[in-house]
């Protein structure tokens, strides 16, 4: 992650915020777009937020499970609303169907897990609401 994973609550709001409120101001028009996170660019999900303590994630086992290892690596304490098990990857065995289901042709491994979590952070530090110019 490019940013602190203390920010990971906050980082959409943030995004939706500034760089809608900048596109706005250059273009005069007003954009929408998601929000993706990932630890590469090939294993990327969707961020969604639920609230200030909690987000979610959609998009496969091995990204969900990258991003909570970063987190875990961070000390962020949280909740998540399945299992961790559940969120493992499922490789396709198969080369034929990895070369077909895969978006970027041929591919050593496809995660076949397409999933979605959502994570509650415990000791969300509220001063960054104010910081990063959100507002709860």
């Amino acid at each position: 992650m490019n940013f602190k994973a203390e920010y990971l609550p906050f980082i959409n709001q943030f995004y939706v915020k500034n760089f809608r409120e900048y596109l706005y101001k250059f273009c005069q028009t007003p954009y929408k777009f998601d929000t993706f996170l990932g630890t590469n660019y090939h294993d990327v999900a969707l961020l969604e937020n639920i609230s200030f303590e909690e987000i979610k994630l959609s998009g496969t086992g091995i990204a969900i499970c990258n991003i909570l290892d970063k987190l875990d690596e961070s000390g962020i304490k949280y909740d998540l609303s399945r299992s961790r098990s559940e969120l493992e990857p499922i490789w396709e065995p198969d080369p034929i169907t990895r070369f077909m289901k895969s978006d970027y042709g041929c591919c050593m491994m496809y995660d076949n897990n397409k999933t979605d979590v959502n994570i509650k952070f415990k000791n969300v530090p509220y001063e960054l609401i104010e910081k990063l110019g959100l507002s709860m």
